[in-house]
């Protein structure tokens, strides 16, 4: 598959948001955390493979780093989306 074909595949929480698993907080936590890990079990080898990295060196550079950020920002969108929702819903009547 050519890299422009890949990145054009809609991602794991969006396919999970299309079935409405982002109406909930814990549906949308589940599906944003699935996104999360698709993300890492994708790009922590390539990371590894690009750089010449050791394991160890690849959970470092790639993983620690941003795990911490990237659960807080999965934390509150995942908060914040069933609001947005009701919103919405509000918003159309």
């Amino acid at each position: 598959m050519e890299p422009r074909a890949l990145r054009e595949l809609p991602s794991v929480d969006t396919l999970l948001a299309e079935r409405g698993w982002d109406r909930r907080f814990s549906t949308a936590t589940a599906a944003m955390l699935a996104g999360s890990v698709a993300i890492y079990a994708l790009g922590l080898p390539w990371l590894a493979h690009v750089q010449d990295l050791t394991f160890e060196q690849t959970l470092t550079q790639g993983f620690a780093l941003f795990v911490v950020g990237d659960l807080l920002k999965l934390y509150l969108a995942a908060a914040l989306l069933p609001v947005a929702w009701a919103a919405v819903r509000r918003f159309r009547g």
